[in-house]
């Protein structure tokens, strides 16, 4: 059993691992035995912003004859400044080996979501801003090797999108968990702006060999048919407004602004959205203006919930 500890002002971190022989139930005497094990600390000048990232997809534990003990375990981290996976490699004897599992920095791995990891083919899936701060993307990453003794990157270590570059993957806080089957493939929610929501269903292709990054093939439109409601409910319901029945792009229009914090010197974003000139050509209307909220509120997206 793992526990994630910080202090107080969320500067100091540590990954604690507890034997489950410590734990004793309700209804029985006595103490367990065991010592914790600290296998991961991490420290910061201003503070930790933590995450759903945490992941042990291997963990060795050998018999009592053998004194060496191994846990691999995956990771977000904001150490490099935006935040990224790293592969931890915790021996009990030699401490702790960190491999990159991506890098880059024009672009964060969204830490509310929680990844997923395909062991058999060391493939990690996850969400990421790859392609622009308004885009949401699920891409994977191959699992780099921790047993490398070379100074080179990994061949493999570059991500790839799997989902369209034009429409942003719709995630919500309630359900961090990716609906995709390493074997198979997965459905997800794609949007944009101006693109009513679609559910679809990529296939995966995989190589022959481990660490190499699939591909993902559109198969399968999910979806509700649309038919015209009835008089008697046009009658008794907004149904009866004409701009229900109409293409987003004919009712409003919108645009992407991007700014410079005098702050930060950092990008933001801002959504400007009004309506179409000829349904309020001769009126003055109200303009919905969303901005960039800061870290980890990230409200201004190219998706239709925006």
């Amino acid at each position: 059993i793992y526990l994630v500890v910080m202090n107080r002002l969320q500067t100091r971190m540590a990954i604690i691992l507890l034997p489950r022989t410590l734990f004793v139930s309700a209804g029985k005497n006595g103490k367990g035995f065991g010592n914790m094990k600290i296998i991961y600390e991490e420290t910061s000048t201003v503070w930790i912003n933590w995450n759903n990232l945490l992941h042990f997809p291997l963990i060795f534990n050998q018999t009592d004859e053998c004194e060496k003990k191994q846990i691999q375990f995956i990771m977000g981290s904001e150490s490099s400044d935006k935040c990224h996976l790293y592969l931890q490699n915790w021996e009990e004897e030699k401490g702790i080996i960190s491999k990159q599992i991506t890098r880059g920095s024009d672009w964060v791995v969204l830490k509310e979501a929680v990844p997923k990891v395909d062991n058999n083919r060391q493939l990690v899936y996850f969400l990421a801003e790859r392609i622009s701060p308004i885009i949401l993307s699920l891409c994977v990453a191959s699992i780099p090797s921790v047993t490398s003794t070379t100074n080179n990157e990994d061949k493999f270590n570059d991500c790839r999108v799997l989902t369209p570059q034009d429409l942003s993957y719709k995630f919500e806080r309630c359900n961090p968990t990716l609906c995709l089957n390493p074997d198979v493939g997965f459905i997800c929610w794609l949007s944009a702006v101006n693109r009513l929501p679609e559910c679809r269903f990529y296939r995966f292709v995989h190589g022959n060999e481990p660490g190499l990054l699939p591909t993902a093939i559109y198969t399968h439109r999910i979806g509700v048919q649309i038919v015209s409601p009835s008089p008697s409910i046009c009658s008794t319901s907004s149904w009866g407004l004409s701009y229900l029945h109409r293409s987003p792009s004919s009712i409003f229009k919108h645009k992407f602004c991007e700014f410079e914090s005098t702050t930060s010197k950092q990008r933001h974003f801002a959504l400007a959205l009004w309506p179409c000139e000829e349904i309020e050509s001769s009126k003055k209307f109200p303009i919905i203006h969303s901005v960039y909220g800061g870290p980890s509120i990230q409200i201004v997206r190219n998706s239709w919930h925006s």
